[in-house]
């Protein structure tokens, strides 16, 4: 008879070198499909071991920094880096907020180890005489760019952090006497810095200006030089408000304002001579400033074109079109009528 072969299933020893590279390629997968945290936090390279330099341009040494953090990243991180102090367990923390303990964005987080029970506690904001430190960061923030409490209400709801504390406004009274001691402390060293380059002579130059609420001569709220605030009317808010800097420049700065730059278009220095503010002694002189003579002449001169526009001079011809009074002959003449008073020291000043 003939003979049957037999086929026997033979096992197949799999190449070590293969397994390793599939065991490679599935945690290489599972890193990549990490979210970025856990990437970060998993990842042996981002610091040698050991070898943290405090000199790292990656690191922030800042104590006053605040950084957003998740509830869920703090956990993470906590669990890799520590170990509790009673039991020596590791991977045993538990991060939770205390929401009865909520003080606008300023909280407090309790540290539980799950295997003995022992919890530690902490503020996420220090605490000053007039509240939390985040709080009142967040009404100036909300301040410098014009916002209010509703605002700020929607931006930590988009963002998903606490609510804004509930007495917002209160804390706008502890701002204004901390900026208005900044001010007091900024001004005095401009002051002194002017003095010194003045010779240390007191009697000093001052430039004012001022600007209103909304056009057209209506506003009852304005600002003279950035540094006064006044109410009243506008039509005589610039001059009352230079009055009031003259008047007081010796009391609160120990210095004079000699001479009085101003855009000179308002009645400020008229009413400055008239009043005498440091008597016979001191007169205020005006310094004319070249950038706005040079606005005024080109306005009057545009002003006086567009007025004689369709009638004939003495020539028979308009004053506007080709060699005429055009826009670049105005810019022109301009530049050299005032650097002809510039050089004939007709203008004190320049731009």
């Amino acid at each position: 008879m003939p003979r049957h072969k037999q086929f026997v299933k033979r096992k197949c020893h799999r190449n070590q070198l293969t397994d390793m590279n599939q065991k490679e390629e599935c945690a290489d997968k599972k890193q990549l499909n990490a979210s970025a945290s856990k990437r970060k936090l998993n990842s042996s390279d981002l610091f040698p071991a050991n070898n943290v330099d405090e000199n790292d341009k990656r690191l922030c040494n800042e104590e006053t920094t605040n950084i957003i953090v998740d509830l869920n990243v703090l956990k993470t991180l906590l669990n890799t880096v520590s170990k509790c102090k009673r039991c020596n367990s590791t991977d045993c923390f538990d991060v939770l907020e205390e929401t009865n303990s909520r003080r606008g964005l300023a909280t407090s987080l309790l540290f539980i180890c799950k295997s003995c029970g022992c919890f530690s506690s902490s503020v996420t904001s220090y605490i000053f005489e007039n509240g939390y430190d985040i709080n009142t960061r967040l009404v100036y923030g909300m301040r410098c760019i014009g916002k209010v409490k509703c605002v700020a209400r929607t931006s930590c709801a988009v963002m998903k952090l606490l609510p804004p504390p509930a007495k917002f406004e209160q804390l706008n009274y502890s701002l204004c006497q901390a900026l208005s001691y900044a001010f007091s402390k900024s001004m005095l060293k401009a002051v002194e810095g002017d003095v010194s380059r003045n010779d240390n002579a007191r009697d000093i130059t001052i430039a004012m200006d001022g600007t209103w609420q909304k056009r057209g001569n209506t506003s009852i709220n304005g600002v003279i030089t950035a540094t006064s605030l006044d109410t009243g009317y506008s039509g005589g808010m610039e001059s009352e408000g230079a009055m009031r800097m003259f008047q007081r420049s010796v009391s609160t700065r120990n210095v004079r304002y000699e001479n009085y730059l101003g855009d000179g278009d308002s009645k400020v220095f008229l009413k400055i001579s008239e009043s005498k503010v440091y008597g016979e002694e001191l007169v205020v002189e005006k310094l004319q400033c070249i950038g706005h003579v040079q606005q005024r002449m080109g306005t009057r001169l545009r002003n006086l074109r567009n007025k004689l526009k369709s009638t004939k001079l003495s020539d028979g011809k308009k004053i506007s079109g080709r060699g005429r009074l055009t826009d670049a002959q105005i810019i022109n003449a301009n530049t050299k009528i005032l650097w002809i008073g510039y050089k004939k020291k007709h203008f004190k000043v320049s731009r």
